[in-house]
């Protein structure tokens, strides 16, 4: 990692070799929004077999995250700050991704404002281009609406099924690290959606060539 101990977009090649910059191949995991950094930690703790990119447009975020990789020794994280969609579109090759993780994405809860969430059709669809048939994809809200929103964005999506049973969402994920954000929101009485679903096999026919 870099003296700065995160890359930025604007440094990296388009698309990015990402078993020169782990210094190995191996499965691609990335989540995005990963705030303190907590969850992060445990992803890359729990899977040493992969290679976990950290996504996010916080630097106090990202510094304490830096600080969690260096304390841990997690030589399998790379910290990157930038905008998710940035990512995907410029530094991802088609299918190249193992699993995402969306922890409790800013809801922008004002209606004007509904336009700059994160989940909506087209970021599912450059997902699907990025993602391998099999990927898992799972995110977090403790928002309604959004969770609302979410379900419908997926719904609609050819290319992503479900891997729970019945309902789009589940409430209890027992196996589950608790972020910090996760836990106020939980002492505040506000119960979080767990979506777990899976890139399938379905061809993904919007372009979305690499920059």
């Amino acid at each position: 990692m870099p003296a700065a101990n995160w890359y930025t977009v604007e440094r990296l090649s388009w698309p990015t070799d990402w078993a020169t910059l782990f210094g190995r191949a191996a499965p691609l995991v990335v989540e995005i929004g990963f705030g303190s950094g907590l969850f992060l930690a445990h992803l890359a703790r729990a899977r040493p077999e992969a290679n976990v990119l950290g996504v996010e447009i916080s630097v106090p975020a990202l510094r304490n995250a830096a600080h969690k990789v260096e304390r841990g020794k997690l030589d399998n994280v790379q910290l990157l700050h930038a905008a998710a969609e940035a990512v995907f579109r410029a530094l991802f090759r088609p299918a190249s991704v193992d699993a995402v993780i969306v922890n409790f994405p800013d809801p922008w809860p004002k209606k004007g404002h509904h336009a700059r969430r994160l989940i909506n059709d087209e970021f599912l669809g450059l997902l699907a281009s990025r993602l391998l048939t099999g990927a898992t994809l799972d995110i977090a809200t403790d928002h309604d609406d959004y969770a609302a929103e979410i379900t419908a964005c997926l719904a609609r999506s050819a290319h992503f099924e479900n891997r729970a049973a019945g309902a789009p969402f589940v409430f209890d994920a027992p196996n589950r690290v608790l972020t910090k954000y996760e836990t106020v929101a939980l002492a505040e009485g506000r119960r979080p959606r767990y979506f777990m679903w899976q890139r399938n096999a379905a061809h993904v026919q919007e372009p979305f060539p690499i920059p």
